[in-house]
């Protein structure tokens, strides 16, 4: 009959972006509105005075984009399902922690310590085998990526004789990725967010004309899982 909807796999295809675009709008819009009620504690956290952090515009224009262009191209890598539902939550804890370090040099304690776990225990979702290998993989991933960025921190240290570009919120936000990406994926995290943050330090340094500008570290992160989800092959 003309008209009817025949099952057509563009069809899919088309109701699945559409899906994709306005839960990642709502998405979006829902963590603006957090993150203005939450901006002057972290401010505050950082140093800051609670009473001078104003509403963003800025940010609202970063996040209310950024999500669902990140939930647009998951879904075209894996469709829509638990999976992406679980990629997306991921990635856009990890746009937001982006935000916060990129204006307060900070990445909270109370969310780091809340993801963990809340990505640990429906790992299974996203990764293919038994529950018991998800597990296992997200351990390894866990392992793995807060463990090179702790190393990565530590030599900061011995170097430095103090924590440089990295601190010990990026080894915390690095065992996030690791435990929600899992093993392999949380290998090519690291990579790619090493390479990432070359890039944004050399940026940096050269915007503000000086080796030695220290930067947030978390941006970083944050595009190389955001990559290694695009591109890796997960467990």
């Amino acid at each position: 009959m003309p008209g009817q909807y025949n099952g057509a796999p563009g069809g899919i295809v088309a109701a699945n972006l559409v899906l994709a675009i306005v839960c990642g709008f709502v998405a979006g819009v829902g963590l603006w509105r957090v993150d203005r009620r939450l901006a002057p504690r972290f401010a505050e956290s950082a140093g800051f005075d609670p009473a001078s952090v104003v509403p963003n515009l800025a940010i609202g224009a970063y996040l209310i984009p950024s999500v669902p262009i990140a939930v647009v191209l998951l879904s075209v890598r894996d469709g829509i399902g638990v999976r992406l539902a679980y990629q997306a939550v991921v990635a856009t804890v990890l746009l937001w922690v982006a935000s916060i370090d990129w204006r307060w040099r900070i990445i909270p304690n109370r969310i780091t310590y809340l993801a963990v776990p809340i990505a640990f225990l429906p790992s299974p979702l996203a990764h293919s085998g038994s529950a018991l290998h998800a597990y296992e993989f997200a351990l390894i991933g866990f392992v793995t990526a807060g463990g090179i960025f702790a190393l990565f921190f530590l030599l900061s240290v011995l170097i430095y004789h103090h924590g440089g570009a990295f601190g010990l919120g990026d080894v915390k936000l690095a065992a996030f990725v690791g435990v929600a990406l899992g093993y392999p994926a949380a290998i090519a995290a690291v990579f790619f967010a090493t390479f990432a943050g070359a890039l944004f330090a050399l940026a940096w340094g050269v915007a503000y004309r000086s080796r030695k500008a220290g930067f947030p570290y978390g941006p970083a992160i944050a595009a190389g899982a955001i990559l290694a989800m695009l591109v890796a092959p997960s467990g």
